[in-house]
């Protein structure tokens, strides 16, 4: 997600600088949406750490299970970025 994102801020930035604000909004919406997505994933395993210590120190200190769930969000499906 992070390779996408990257791309994404890439197109922004060359629409922005051809002044194409409309083809720019596209890639802001998804990019907006992913940057959500990681947050909430981030604050919700930061929550759930701070109320389970416990689960961290009973498997020898290498981290709770829930850190270690892998989350996934459907690829977007996001046009190449072709500019000309």
């Amino acid at each position: 997600m992070l390779d996408e994102n990257h791309h994404l801020i890439q197109c922004i930035l060359d629409y922005q600088s051809k002044g194409k604000t409309a083809e720019c909004t596209q890639y802001q919406q998804i990019l907006h949406r992913n940057l959500v997505y990681l947050a909430t994933i981030a604050d919700s395993n930061q929550n759930m750490q701070s109320l389970l210590p416990a689960v961290s120190a009973r498997h020898g200190g290498q981290g709770s299970p829930l850190t270690a769930r892998s989350h996934t969000l459907p690829r977007s499906r996001f046009p190449a970025c072709h500019l000309q």
